[in-house]
Formats: C-alpha cells, structure tokens, sequence
C-alpha cells in the first residue's frame, strides 16, 4: 500500500544525512526535484540503507531504483500538503508532540546515565560468569512497610514457619498462597535491587529486609547450584556482553531509585481510593469513568512532591495523553494511581535532568520528533485526502457473492455478567441470585461504568472472546436463562457470576451479517486508489523530475561492492 511503504520510509529516517563512504564523492548528485526540493543519491542511500535488511527493498535495476525514490517523493508531497493545510497546528498532534518529546529526551538521558560505566575486567567476568550461572530456589515475603519487614525478620529468627508467614502476610499475592515460593531463579529474573541479597545468600539463610521499588522483601534462599568454571573460556564474550547490559540496567536502575527519594512524595489516601473506587475492573475497556469527573472533583489533590502537587484532573489528562493505551482499572488499594503519579512525577525530573544537559538539541532526539511529526501528518492528511472513499454496493455484493461459500459466522452467545474482585463475594452474589433477588439490580451494584448501565449484558459473543472456563459453561453446558457457578478470569483475576441469555449458532452469512467483514479491506483498497490518483496529479502540478541516468551510479556502485547498493552500513 503507498501510505504503508512512506510510513516505513520515515520510521526508519528516510532523509538523516549519513552518507556512506562509497558514495561520498556523488552525495550531492540530485536524482530527483519535488519543486524546490532535492533529492540527492547520499539521501536515496541513507534512506534505503536504514531499513532492515529482511524488509529492505532490492535494487537490481533502474526500475527498483525509481520504485523506491517515488517513495520518497510520496513522502515529500504528502507532508507538504499536510503542512499546507495546517495539520501541524492540529491541538492534539501538538500534546502528542510533547509526549515524543518527553519520551525521546528521556531516551537519550539514558542512554547517557546508562553508558556511563560499561568497560568490564577479566575479574568481572570471573565473578559475573559464575554469579550469573548460578541458580537458587528462593522464597520472598513482600510488605509494604520496612518495620512490618523487620517484625517477619524477628519472627523467623525466633523459628516461626516461613511460609505460614508468607501465606498471612505477603503482598504479592501471586507468591503468598505458595509459601512465597518463587522456584528456581537465576540471575536477571528478579529486581536487581533483591538479587543482589539474594544471591549473596546460603541455603537456609534469611536476609534483612531488602527494599525494592515494590515495597520491602524478606528473602529465604532454600538450595542453591553454582556453574563449573571450566567452561568459562567458552562463555567469554556472551558474559561480556551480558555484564554491560546489566551495567547499563543497574546505573539506570540507581539513577532512577535516587529520583523518586529525592521527589518525597506523599499521597492523599482519601482522594486516591475515592477515584480508584470510579475506575473500570481490570481489563475493561470502558472510558466512561472520566465523565464522572466533575470540575471540582479534578481539583482534589492526588499527591505532592517536595516541588508540586498532582491532582485527579492530572490524573485524566495523563491516562488520556496515552493514546491507545490501556485503560486504567481499579485496585484494591489504589496502586494503579499511586504508581501513575509516580510515574509522572519521574518523567518530569528527568525531562527536567535531560534539558538541563541540553540533550533536547542533541541530533538524534531533533530526528526522531520529527520522524515522529511527519508520520502522524501523513497520517492525518492521508484521512483527510481519502475521507470521502466509499465501496459501491455492488462491489460489496459481488465479493459476497464469490466469498459466500466461505463465509460463516460462528456459535455466539449474550450474557448478563456482574464482575467482582473476589472469590467470597462473588459465590455470596451467586447464592444471592440463585435464591431470586434480581440479577439486574445486583449487576448495576457490582458493576462500573457501561456495564453497569447495561446491567451487565453484554453484546453477542464469539468463544475467543470470553475468558476461561466461562467459555465452556456459556458454550457447552448451560442452558438459557441458567446461572454459571463462579468463575475465575484467568488474566485479571476477576471473579464473574453469569447468566447465559441468548446462544446463536454457527450458520452460513447472510449479505448484512458479512458486510462488516468484507468491507474493509475493500475500502482500503479504495483509499489507496484515491492516494494514488492524488499523488500522481499532485507529482505533475509540483514539476517532479527524476534523473535516471544518476540512478544508474547506485547500480554502479552496487556492482563495486558485492551487487549491493550502498553496502556497508546495515539496517
């Protein structure tokens, strides 16, 4: 498709200007002119050499050659229009800008944090060979509090059962009921800040508490197995390799523990749990939360910092700038939102540590904002050019008509959920509709947002779409009308009393039902039809010229170095 070929184009930085040593002495020879702009060979190089080499276009002819620099005029003409239609002032093109770049300065500081001690010594590989191919079975209590941890040290010490402890008192819920059991670990699987404790430990040893960015940890380390050194000759350079990565984690990790000591922050518990309880239950998709959120309600403050406060109004705004990301659900405790304030605290400070180093000028952050803007305005001018597509009816009745042995819809069902956090509440609910009080009233109790208002109905159904074992019940077992004993989601965590309302079975499409499918793809083919046609009129009103005859030095170039164009520098 042309709009896919030029976003490729600018992810990888189509026009950076690196030129390659084979082509130095022809990098200004100009291939091709969009208006007043140039195209020259140590562009069409660069642009070609940074894609990947499994999704990089060959050039064996002039004709490949001349495919792929119309990828770069496209690409010319579509941010050109984009531009002259003010796409760029678009409000939240600009609030998304900001968020590039946050994310890109903070990239670089990094980078830079990260880089700052890599260099390794054969001692450091020594150690780090036989650390790192040790393993231990270990087991943790999680609290949240370090005078909670000492009190479970104490207890241990003077010969309380670890895993009873655990199981009573242990934060981390996917661990407790096992003892806080957590297998066989080896280095790199566990926050660097509890490995480095746990695997100075001896079987049988019990450490102070350890802090980490979840809270503080009691470690028990039950068996432990360590490497044969005679084979560390053999793992030389992969340990190499190894221990800078993890030279690089722990920097960042310590640079990133400093900040949050230094921000002081301190939550307002009444406020946090008052908006964790407005919150839609894990992983819902349901918005309809924020509306909600009255004016006074965005100025109760969330959280404070030794330098600003952070408010239920930040709150939104901050979910909403994550375009497409999930939605936030609720917690027991309101971690969600203590951790995204964190969060935002962080990215701050370090938005501030990264301008204060002047990395927001640094080229590789300047390139990247702008790959960043020109892809969402060809985006956006790409909607807007092909806004008006449509697929006749006809040609919607005819792929019906040649697909229609093909197409079925499958078994669907509707049911009536109410979703709950736990296990007790939720066989207490089943008992209670099971004994006649109405399943609508107690959906609208238990419920948040949609489907609450919805009383928990859900819309027809396909199996993949429903969790777990209340897949079998709603497909195979019940019978209309009938209530599913409760059942446990196996991602979320959440626990569903269910209703099977309606079941649809499997028959071949009918026209209406198929439209949905069909349509698609259809369209998209459409849209670039309609691109095409605008690009290739738009080429003709900005006087486009291409110079074959320089193409021919890439092809020439190529033959010099192994029949591939610009080699030398690898995607």
């Amino acid at each position: 498709m042309l709009r896919k070929a030029v976003l490729v184009l600018i992810a990888v930085g189509a026009l950076t200007l690196v030129l390659l040593p084979s082509c130095a002495q022809k990098k200004d020879d100009v291939v091709a002119r969009v208006g007043d702009k140039e195209i020259t060979l140590g562009d069409f190089n660069i642009a070609h050499k940074a894609i990947t080499v499994f999704n990089r276009p060959p050039l064996v002819t002039v004709d490949d050659c001349e495919a792929f620099l119309k990828t770069l005029i496209n690409k010319e003409l579509l941010v050109g229009e984009a531009l002259a239609r003010g796409l760029d002032k678009n409000e939240k093109l600009l609030m998304e800008s900001e968020r590039w770049k946050m994310e890109m300065v903070i990239g670089a500081l990094y980078k830079e944090v990260s880089e700052s001690n890599v260099e390794v010594t054969v001692e450091e590989l020594q150690d780090y060979y036989r650390l790192s191919r040790t393993t231990v079975n270990a087991r943790h209590i999680q609290t949240e509090t370090v005078e909670k941890a000492e009190e479970i040290a104490r207890k241990i010490a003077a010969g309380e059962d670890f895993a009873k402890l655990a199981a009573e008192h242990s934060l981390d819920t996917r661990t407790a009921f096992a003892g806080g059991n957590l297998g066989t670990l080896r280095p790199g699987q566990v926050d660097p800040l509890i490995e480095r404790v746990l695997f100075s430990l001896s079987p049988g040893g019990v450490s102070e508490p350890v802090k980490s960015m979840q809270g503080y940890h009691v470690l028990q380390v039950l068996d432990r197995t360590e490497p044969d050194m005679a084979d560390f000759e053999n793992q030389k350079a992969v340990c190499a390799t190894e221990l800078r990565s993890r030279k690089r984690s722990e920097a960042w990790n310590n640079y990133l523990l400093n900040v949050r000591e230094s921000l002081g922050l301190e939550f307002n518990e009444e406020n946090v749990l008052w908006l964790d309880g407005l919150l839609p239950e894990r992983g819902s998709t349901d918005a309809s939360w924020a509306e909600a959120i009255t004016e006074e309600d965005r100025a109760r403050p969330l959280a404070k910092s030794s330098e600003e406060s952070w408010t239920v109004g930040d709150f939104v705004d901050y979910v909403r700038a994550v375009a497409g990301g999930p939605q936030p659900f609720h917690s027991e405790n309101g971690s969600l939102i203590r951790s995204v304030a964190e969060a935002s605290f962080v990215n701050k400070k370090n938005l501030a540590e990264g301008t204060k180093r002047g990395l927001e000028k640094s080229d590789s952050v300047v390139r990247g904002i702008q790959r960043k803007m020109e892809e969402r305005l060809i985006d956006l001018v790409y909607a807007e050019l092909t806004r008006d597509a449509v697929v006749p009816e006809e040609t919607l009745r005819e792929e019906y008509e040649n697909q229609k042995d093909k197409l079925v819809m499958p078994t669907r069902v509707k049911l009536q959920i109410i979703n709950l956090k736990d296990e007790e509440t939720a066989k207490e609910v089943r008992r209670r509709v099971s004994a006649g009080e109405s399943f609508d009233d107690l959906a609208r109790q238990y419920n948040r947002g949609r489907m609450k208002e919805k009383a928990g109905v859900t819309e027809l159904m396909t199996k993949e779409s429903i969790p777990g074992e209340l897949q079998r019940y709603a497909f195979e077992v019940l019978k209309i009308g009938e209530i599913a004993p409760v059942v446990r989601a196996p991602l979320s965590g959440a626990y569903f009393v269910a209703k099977l309302l309606e079941r649809n079975p499997e028959h071949p499409m009918m026209f209406e039902e198929a439209k949905e499918g069909i349509t698609p793809p259809l369209l998209q083919i459409e849209k670039d039809k309609m691109l095409g046609e605008w690009l290739e009129k738009r080429a003709e009103e900005r006087g486009v010229t291409i110079d074959r005859e320089k193409l021919n030095l890439l092809l020439e170039v190529g033959d010099a170095e192994a029949g591939i164009p610009g080699a030398g520098q690898e995607g």
